[in-house]
């Protein structure tokens, strides 16, 4: 049985002993080596932890437009933003609206149909007429494909929109408001954007 343990230690000095001619790395190599060795013998002050199964993410791993389940909710969601230094850095589209969290409670999955989540996180009729929100998603004709997509945090003069894949890799699509005629609720509909 595996578990996951999450662990944020206080901001930490150590002393270490240089000789002349150390480089930066050899420093805090040694630093490294200390503070390791402080923590052996329970010296390495508060620590803050969280022990979750072992198939929660790390924040390493956690990209946006990437397909997950969240512990304890229904329906698979899509990351929108990472931002490590919040209590909660996660932000999860899910079908219900969108939940901040703490990774090592979301699961990356692997084998989910992802036009069906995109399908779940979609918007309502009402919304159609009101605009794109975070945590919407659609279907984005880039030019030559169709590519399922999540709308993140924007600013006033772009919508941040993120392909959504089992395996993403962060990336972005900075649309400008005319560029928005461009998503589509329906997959079918994009498509006959093509050729």
């Amino acid at each position: 049985m595996e578990k996951l343990v999450n662990m944020d230690f206080d901001t930490t000095q150590v002393k270490v002993e240089i000789t002349e001619g150390m480089s930066e790395e050899d420093i805090l190599k040694k630093a490294q080596e200390t503070f390791a060795q402080r923590i052996l013998e329970g010296k390495s002050g508060r620590c803050k932890y969280n022990i979750a199964e072992a198939d929660g993410m790390s924040l390493q791993e956690s990209k946006v437009g990437q397909v997950v389940s969240v512990k304890d909710e229904k329906g698979y969601g899509v990351i929108i933003e990472v931002k490590p230094n919040r209590k909660f850095p996660l932000s999860v589209a899910l079908p219900k609206g969108v939940v901040q969290v703490k990774p090592f409670i979301v699961k990356k999955e692997t084998t989910t149909n992802v036009d069906k989540v995109i399908e779940s996180l979609g918007r309502k009729e009402f919304e159609k007429e009101i605009g794109w929100f975070d945590g919407h998603a659609g279907f984005l004709f880039n030019g030559k494909d169709v590519v399922p997509v999540i709308f993140g945090k924007g600013t006033k003069a772009y919508y941040y929109v993120h392909p959504v894949s089992l395996d993403a890799e962060g990336r972005v699509y900075k649309l400008k408001q005319p560029q928005l005629t461009q998503v589509f609720d329906d997959k079918q509909e994009a498509e006959k954007r093509i050729g």
